[in-house]
């Protein structure tokens, strides 16, 4: 059980706290269809006598059901399963964030800022190679420096500049400067732009705000995507996007991004080239999970 509780929870990304002696022996219940993380965990629990409890952090924790708690018997419902969230057919709407600060993650509803969430269904139906093409959908943020200036990204949150301003961050982490030169949007899972004052999460930065890069997960069911595709005029590109288990019992698993993209763009004499190669792993035992990104490979080259 403990094994099957850390995987659902490594993939929707939830923070879990177990008690080893209270799943010691114990056996999860088969989770069969689509569900929100933490929804699949209940499912999982299901009979167990155990029960799921979420702070007010957003973190979960499990606990024994009281002795004396009524047992029903199982109801059956018949109806359509929800659309996953972010996906096309829920109208690509987030309802939770993986970082706000030292809050964690949390539900949208539940954050103390206004956040907008660009989930990875989007960025696929766009067709996002940089972040330009994600910036220019949001109603509070203005391209500082676009990708075709030959450098990098910069963006701009209501109204307030980047430069120099440290509002880009990896999974929570700023970067040193305001620029996003090192960021890929083909390793991204989604995008996350938090609008305000985010100093008392982050430190001094940018009164407009910050940019969050979420970075893709691996996967423990087998996953793979080959995408061909034109960023305009001759400019070409080719991204490859493979994840699943490492071992046959399924407790290591992996995620690989690579890409490959160069040719003259829709402006004359121009060439955009860009070239990367992208690892993460993840594990897990019974009492513990982890996940680690690996150094990325990456270069990006602008020729006039």
């Amino acid at each position: 059980m403990a094994t099957t509780l850390n995987q659902i929870s490594s993939q929707g990304g939830l923070a879990l706290s177990l008690d080893p002696a209270l799943v010691a022996g114990k056996t999860s219940s088969a989770v069969k269809g689509n569900f929100d993380a933490a929804t699949a965990l209940r499912e999982a629990l299901r009979g167990s006598g155990l029960q799921l409890v979420q702070s007010s952090a957003g973190t979960y924790t499990l606990m024994a059901m009281e002795q004396n708690a009524l047992n029903l018997s199982d109801v059956n419902i018949n109806a359509n399963s929800m659309p996953l969230e972010g996906s096309e057919a829920a109208g690509y709407r987030s309802e939770n964030v993986s970082s706000v600060g030292a809050l964690g993650g949390m539900r949208l509803q539940d954050a103390p800022y206004s956040i907008s969430v660009t989930p990875q269904a989007l960025l696929k139906n766009i067709q996002a190679t940089s972040l330009d093409d994600v910036i220019k959908h949001n109603p509070f943020t203005q391209m500082y420096s676009p990708t075709s200036a030959g450098y990098a990204s910069a963006v701009n949150i209501r109204g307030f500049s980047s430069a120099g301003s440290l509002n880009i961050a990896n999974d929570g982490l700023r970067f040193t400067n305001g620029a996003d030169s090192s960021n890929y949007m083909e390793e991204m899972e989604q995008l996350e732009v938090i609008t305000g004052l985010t100093g008392f999460l982050y430190g001094p930065a940018s009164p407009g705000g910050l940019v969050n890069y979420v970075l893709k997960r691996p996967t423990y069911q087998r996953y793979n995507s080959v995408t061909l595709g034109n960023a305009g005029g001759e400019n070409y590109y080719l991204h490859g996007d493979f994840g699943g288990p490492i071992d046959s019992k399924g407790k290591f698993a992996y995620r690989l991004n690579v890409l490959t993209q160069d040719g003259e763009t829709a402006v004359d004499l121009n060439k955009r080239r860009r070239e990367m190669i992208s690892l993460a792993l993840a594990g897990t035992c019974p009492t513990t999970c982890w996940y680690s990104s690996t150094p990325r490979t990456r270069r990006p080259k602008f020729a006039a």
